[in-house]
């Protein structure tokens, strides 16, 4: 059976987005709020960041509360370790904002698991992170599973 040339092409489409590269899926950009920044480069590090960047974030990116509730090698396995495991993570959806706060949808670049990230600034510059935490999404978040595309057999 010959396989028509539009379904042969619409099938490679289909197979080339499926395992197109981590940074070519699409992300958004976060409010340019003293949150949303912060958020922003929280998530820049779980993708790209190395020790001495993650670091000099939690020395001058913490609040001294924060920083101070683990030590700093604490801070920094913590990090390594969800950098390793998710390969990072992209922001899919702002789900609550305000200067001071943000609440976003992210997903793991390694297997796409989607978690809520939470994260509180100071209301003062630097406006530093005063608090956050990434959780497992729950029903009460309303998201929707996301559809898994099925394999195109050839």
């Amino acid at each position: 059976m010959r396989v028509p040339l539009a379904l042969a092409i619409a099938a490679s489409v289909l197979a080339l987005a499926a395992t197109a590269p981590p940074d070519a899926r699409a992300q958004i950009d976060l409010p340019d709020t003293p949150a949303g920044r912060r958020a922003a480069e929280m998530l820049r590090l779980t993708v790209e960041g190395d020790d001495a960047a993650r670091r000099a974030l939690v020395a001058e990116g913490f609040s001294p509360s924060l920083r101070d509730a683990f030590r700093i090698e604490e801070h920094l396995r913590i990090q390594a370790e969800m950098q390793r495991r998710s390969g990072g993570y992209d922001a899919v959806e702002v789900r609550d904002s305000d200067p001071f706060a943000i609440q976003v949808l992210v997903r793991a670049r390694n297997g796409g698991e989607l978690r809520m990230l939470t994260l509180r600034t100071e209301t003062e510059p630097p406006h530093r992170i005063a608090g956050m935490g990434m959780r497992p999404l729950t029903p009460a978040d309303g998201v929707e599973a996301p559809d898994v595309p099925e394999r195109v057999l050839p």
